[in-house]
């Protein structure tokens, strides 16, 4: 299972197109449930988040939409256990199909999300990592001790400030390398430093969280 700091500095995103069909086809006390949706996912510029859009006409009645919309978001943000939110998508309704008697909205979020995470995993799914700004607060003593070993890991200063004997040293660092700077600080500044930091940006990155890669490997 992905853990929480995973959560954090991971994200998934598409590298090209996908579409997929969702069905719900069975039999339930008292009758039987159906729906059929298909959703299509294609790659936004990073840093647009994601979209949702209908294409889908009259093929699915309006009374079903918001559920399907429901579907859909879930597929892009919750997932199963274990997964990571997709970023940067734009995931569309194109079409469906519905039972006048049998269809429900249960049914229709199921059939969305299901068509959603298949629809995505045909989308060259790929691992992204945050850039985070970090910023290390210690005694004056180690500005030199945090500064060389920001170099060491070839990032980059980017402000140092001095205040009531405490110096402040911000960087940014990959997520991959967050872990061990932080330790490596600790252990030269005497375990007196603080840290603080936020995401800056997502990039896309080979490695991830353990077992990240394999749940979500690509289909055609």
């Amino acid at each position: 299972m992905v853990d929480e700091p995973s959560q954090f500095f991971y994200r998934r995103t598409a590298r090209r197109s996908g579409v997929a069909d969702g069905r719900v086809v069975r039999q339930v006390a008292g009758g039987h449930e159906y729906a059929q949706v298909r959703v299509s996912v294609d790659p936004l510029p990073r840093g647009s988040g994601n979209q949702l859009a209908w294409r889908a006409g009259s093929h699915i009645p309006a009374r079903f939409a918001h559920a399907v919309m429901e579907g859909m978001e879930a597929a892009l943000t919750r997932g199963a256990p274990g997964r990571l939110p997709f970023v940067d998508i734009l995931a569309a309704v194109e079409s469906g199909s519905y039972h006048e008697s049998d269809s429900n909205e249960s049914a229709f979020r199921e059939a969305a999300e299901d068509a959603t995470e298949q629809a995505l995993r045909r989308a060259d799914p790929t691992l992204l990592e945050a850039v985070l700004s970090i910023t290390v607060s210690t005694q004056e003593e180690f500005t030199g001790v945090v500064q060389a070993l920001v170099i060491s890991y070839d990032e980059i200063i980017q402000a140092i400030s001095a205040r009531d004997r405490t110096a402040s040293v911000t960087a940014e660092f990959a997520a991959s390398k967050t872990h061990e700077f932080i330790s490596e600080v600790l252990r030269n500044t005497q375990g007196t430093a603080e840290f603080s930091m936020s995401v800056v940006r997502f990039i896309e990155s080979a490695d991830g969280p353990p077992g990240a890669q394999d749940d979500w490997a690509a289909v055609t």
